[in-house]
């Protein structure tokens, strides 16, 4: 856990993120440099994968797709 958000922190920090929104589960860096995004969700599930992620995800690359 402690190593995910230290990436989530380490992202955030390259790309020069503002406050972050929080719903739920995750947190959600906004204002970043060159229109960028940093989402971060956790939850308590060991190493199953929540079925509503791979929606998340998807829509997370869809609104920012690589140049």
């Amino acid at each position: 856990l402690a190593r995910a958000q230290a990436a989530r922190d380490g992202w955030r920090e390259r790309n020069g993120c503002g406050v972050a929104d929080e719903t739920g589960a995750c947190v959600r860096y906004r204002d970043c440099r060159d229109g960028g995004e940093v989402e971060y969700c956790e939850a308590d599930v060991g190493h199953s994968w929540l079925e509503p992620a791979t929606e998340r995800i998807w829509r997370f690359f869809e609104a920012h797709p690589r140049r």
